[in-house]
């Protein structure tokens, strides 16, 4: 029995044989499980992050405008 090609296939059954494919690769890699942060940790790290935050002082231009100059900057030279 030959496999049918993809171009004969419904929707549904390329859906089932991509679902099938990704399943098998999954299990092949033997990903283990997500671990669920404690929710305590998790605070810490959010605290952390605000806490080491970088604001521009007023005036100063923000990271990103920083790189769209930088871009205008890149362009010119081409």
């Amino acid at each position: 029995m030959t496999s049918p090609k993809v171009a004969e296939m419904t929707l549904e059954e390329l859906k089932v044989v991509v679902a099938n494919v990704v399943d098998e690769r999954l299990r092949d890699r033997s990903i283990p499980p997500v671990k669920m942060l404690d929710p305590r940790k998790l605070q810490e790290v959010l605290d952390s992050i605000d806490l080491n935050l970088i604001t521009p002082r007023s005036g100063e231009p923000t990271g990103s405008e920083m790189i769209l100059e930088e871009r205008e900057q890149w362009r010119k030279g081409m």
